[in-house]
């Protein structure tokens, strides 16, 4: 967890920075599905599936397919190493609130 010395602390919360920075879901592919999902009536039905697939893509972060591939390498280490970065998370979010950067914080939630 993020309290056990300055330079793990720094370095986990760079993690914690990077993933939620370049590795969440993407708000300009989010908007555009969600326009051509608001459009979908002007579509044929065999486009829909695709248009439903775009938004369900754009909506999945990044960071999902890496977890994925965390949990399917050594499932047991894979969940206790999840659970420590959420434990880790939920640290540096607090830190972060109670430093006043709200800014970071629409990242991590």
């Amino acid at each position: 967890p993020l309290l056990n010395n300055d330079n793990e602390n720094q370095q986990r919360a760079q993690v914690l920075t990077f993933l939620a920075k370049e590795c969440g879901s993407s708000e300009q592919q989010v908007a555009l599905a969600v326009k051509q999902y608001q459009q979908q009536s002007e579509l044929s039905p065999n486009n829909r599936g695709h248009v439903l697939a775009n938004l369900r893509h754009a909506c999945t972060p990044r960071y999902d397919r890496l977890f994925s591939l965390i949990l399917e390498d050594d499932a047991q280490r894979g969940m206790q190493f999840l659970v420590s970065l959420r434990s880790d998370l939920l640290l540096f979010m607090n830190s972060l609130r109670a430093s006043g950067d709200t800014q970071l914080l629409v990242y991590l939630k």
